[in-house]
């Protein structure tokens, strides 16, 4: 489907209330590259914080850490408590980001300790990644060598999955 020309900041704050997933979805993609957030008000954004999809929470979540939207720590850290284990990990990467850590020190070691262990393994993936991009010596201390040992022998798409040696 072709995309339509810029859209109005009204036209923005009309698609962010849609009902429907995919309007919401597009128009806080757009938001990530093409417009000033200047031009949009921001409650529009925070209000899709607390969207029934998780979709959404997680695609607002990296709209406020990529396009750097400060002051809304307290909103964003009741997320980290989200039942949606990827809405958990974007919500702790911009606590990360723009808070003292040292606050929420207890919930990041088990939301980091939950996507290290958890049975999809885009999410462990994407924990590691957080971890050894973001993270300081407390959070890289949940990479184990037991965790490396069981992505080297898991035998699906993990990132650091090696094939046997031909020597085995």
């Amino acid at each position: 489907k072709k995309l339509e020309g810029k859209w109005s900041p009204e036209e923005i704050v009309q698609r962010l209330r849609s009902t429907d997933e995919s309007v919401v979805l597009v128009a806080l993609k757009r938001l990530e590259t093409e417009y000033d957030l200047e031009d949009i008000p921001l409650k529009n954004l925070e209000r899709l914080l607390g969207h029934p999809s998780p979709r959404v929470r997680k695609r607002c979540l990296s709209l406020f850490r990529i396009r750097e939207i400060d002051g809304y720590i307290q909103e964003i850290a009741r997320l980290l408590g989200d039942p949606n284990v990827e809405v958990r990990l974007e919500a702790a990467r911009y606590t990360y980001h723009f808070y003292d850590s040292e606050k929420y020190e207890e919930y990041w070691q088990v939301i980091l300790q939950e996507g290290l262990n958890h049975q999809d393994v885009k999410i462990r993936t994407a924990t590691l990644g957080l971890i050894t991009k973001d993270g300081g010596q407390h959070e890289r201390a949940l990479i184990t060598t037991e965790f490396l040992e069981r992505c080297l022998a898991y035998s699906g798409d993990c990132l650091l999955y090696t094939s046997p040696s031909p020597r085995d």
